[in-house]
């Protein structure tokens, strides 16, 4: 009896504190931007087990569940996930310069990663992007799955080398597919979402996930219909794109009508998910695309379409950047939205947007 009493007061604590855990969270819970995000739960659960951190630090009120998770933040999810123990090797040449040096050291040490130039494996890509199938090879090593549910759960990766890695991610539950309702897809090519990341790995640590407070008024996340963006979510350079000359170094730019033209430049990290012919194996944002797959559309503030000329920017046969330009000598002073679309070729009509810049016309 007395033993069930001790279990008894032992759960009723634990109930106790967990309920103290959530009643900490603020409304709205731990990040300002993931409000409604499907995500949000298993962000919450990650985030309370101090696997992320935030985005933006040192505020660190952000998750940025939209941005892809590069292999330097991989392996800091896994080093957090699995506490994995510290090394004093050095396993590769490419991250020096790496805040992720240490995490990436400790996820080599532990058999999870062997780089990422194979058969030589010397360099490890910290700021290369991650693939669903390079993924589901990280967390199938990290995690030790081997059930692979008798093979072939997915239509879209015969052809892909991590196959067998995505049929025992499926098989242990951690990934559903990405063609819901079916799911007889797994798109093993495209890059890993940082919200879509906190689901996998809250599945592969069979973490509960946590509901925050609904936001109040004062911490709902509106959205606007201004075309000026704010420079915290898009600032001026650093996240792929860059206007050139403009007057106005963060938020939306501004042009004289005199410049003649507005110049948007992008880095090949610019270029849809997924639409890389052939990936650069060291630089994985530079690659050979589908250029007939996207198009870069720019409206007036009337949704009136405006012309605009785009040239590309290759090193040796490397797509790494393009510039889109915009005539305004002569059009109206007025705010210009510019929509990075993706298409189904042979048709070029919008599909889906992939981005948005916008740039203003001043007299």
């Amino acid at each position: 009896m007395r033993r069930l009493f001790v279990l008894v007061l032992v759960l009723g604590l634990c109930a106790v504190l967990a309920g103290a855990a959530l009643a900490v969270l603020p409304p709205g819970g731990t990040f300002t931007d993931d409000d409604g995000n499907i995500h949000e739960p298993n962000i919450e659960a990650i985030a309370a087990e101090s696997i992320t951190k935030g985005c933006n630090p040192p505020t660190n009120d952000l998750y940025c569940p939209s941005a892809t998770v590069t292999r330097g933040q991989m392996a800091a999810f896994l080093v957090r996930a699995l506490d994995l123990p510290a090394t004093g090797s050095d396993f590769f040449t490419d991250d020096n310069d790496s805040i992720f040096e240490a995490d990436i050291n400790r996820l080599a040490a532990s058999g999870i990663t062997k780089g990422c130039n194979p058969p030589a494996n010397t360099l490890y890509c910290p700021d290369g992007r991650v693939t669903r199938g390079q993924m589901a090879a990280f967390l199938v090593r990290a995690m030790g799955y081997t059930d692979n549910g008798g093979g072939n759960l997915f239509t879209d990766d015969d052809d892909s080398i991590f196959e067998a890695d995505i049929d025992r991610l499926g098989t242990a539950g951690v990934t559903k597919g990405c063609n819901p309702p079916t799911n007889d897809r797994y798109c093993p090519d495209d890059y890993v979402l940082r919200d879509q990341m906190a689901s996998f790995l809250a599945r592969a640590l069979n973490l509960t996930p946590i509901t925050p407070p609904p936001p109040t008024s004062s911490t709902t996340t509106t959205t606007t219909t201004s075309t000026t963006l704010p420079s915290t979510s898009h600032p001026q350079s650093g996240d792929g794109w860059e206007f050139i000359g403009c007057t106005n170094p963060t938020g939306t730019c501004e042009y004289l009508r005199s410049a003649g033209e507005s110049e948007l430049w992008m880095d090949g990290s610019m270029t849809p998910d997924g639409y890389c012919a052939i990936q650069d194996p060291v630089e994985p944002w530079k690659c050979a695309y589908w250029w007939d797959e996207w198009q870069l559309y720019w409206y007036d503030s009337n949704d009136d379409q405006v012309p605009s000329v785009c040239h590309y920017i290759y090193e040796d046969g490397w797509l790494v950047g393009y510039t889109c330009n915009v005539p305004i000598t002569t059009v109206p002073i007025d705010e210009y939205r510019g929509v990075l679309c993706r298409t189904e070729f042979p048709s070029s009509a919008c599909v889906e947007t992939l981005e948005e810049f916008y740039f203003k016309v001043t007299g």
